[in-house]
């Protein structure tokens, strides 16, 4: 059995300042545009994207407004097209989601994510690696089901009935010598290394840098 480890380390940008004041408005009234056509679909993405950024910057946020905006959002704009604009980086050149996460609104950050159909975009993807490095946020990045391969996910869920998602708990030690220590509890462990190829995949966020471990048999030689 063979490990291997490497670190990502992201310098992208910070927030260095506080976000601009933003009004907000708690509501579950639907959009609604007085002109028709194309004009007035536009009118609905901007007021969509509006609540949005209200979600995510607004000062005097609310955990619950986040329903009624999302709710308001669903509502005026086809899923495919909510699902685009979350994956976009139109807010203060970052996605939704990064801001929620920079900002510490979990609500937010559970229910646009819901909006993603199929995948993450390139930006969104590298928004929420950046944003939970920033924020030595585990946790999220857990939820993310960031950190495992896509023929492990298959097995453990299609070929392999009954195996849990494995646990994975990042215990800082020592913060001033960015000592941790990594507590891995992994179901069915032998099979799975024996049946998955690439070998057990595990990423997690730990003193701000993304950590990636992965586990594999050692191909044999010599017929050994």
């Amino acid at each position: 059995m063979a490990t291997n480890s490497n670190v990502f380390v992201d310098s992208g940008p910070t927030p260095a300042t506080a976000p601009p004041s933003y009004d907000m408005a708690i509501s579950a009234s639907p959009i609604q545009c007085d002109q028709p056509s194309t004009s007035s679909y536009d009118q609905k993405c901007a007021a969509v994207l509006s609540r949005i950024r209200d979600m995510v910057l607004a000062p005097n946020f609310t955990p619950s407004s986040v329903a009624p905006n999302i709710n308001a959002g669903t509502a005026a704009l086809p899923a495919a097209e909510l699902s685009s604009i979350i994956n976009q980086p139109n807010i203060e050149g970052h996605t939704a989601l990064y801001w929620a996460i920079m900002n510490n609104r979990q609500r937010a950050v559970w229910a646009l994510n819901e909006l993603i159909l199929i995948k993450y975009s390139p930006d969104c993807k590298s928004d929420l690696y950046v944003a939970c490095m920033a924020t030595n946020n585990q946790v999220i990045f857990r939820g993310l089901n960031f950190g495992t391969s896509h023929e492990d996910y298959c097995v453990r869920n299609i070929n392999i009935l009954g195996c849990p998602r494995d646990k994975l708990e990042v215990h800082i030690c020592d913060e001033a010598t960015n000592q941790f220590n990594v507590v891995l509890q992994i179901g069915m462990f032998q099979k799975r290394l024996r049946t998955v190829k690439v070998g057990l995949f595990y990423e997690f966020i730990a003193e701000g840098r993304a950590w990636w471990l992965n586990i594999k048999m050692r191909e044999p030689t010599d017929g050994i």
